[in-house]
């Protein structure tokens, strides 16, 4: 159980983390207001399963 969450965990971090290196080259394009939105949008996106 708990060594299941651990690497679940630890799995789910470094994809998000990956996903924010994606989006952040993505948006580099953009406008700083827009880099920000999208910042705060995908890190509500990324946090709402751990909660």
């Amino acid at each position: 159980g708990i060594v299941l969450v651990c690497i679940k965990h630890r799995l789910y971090s470094y994809l998000s983390s990956v996903l924010l290196k994606i989006i952040n080259t993505l948006t580099s394009r953009l406008p700083p207001s827009k880099k920000i939105q999208n910042l705060f949008y995908t890190n509500s996106l990324l946090l709402k399963p751990l909660n």
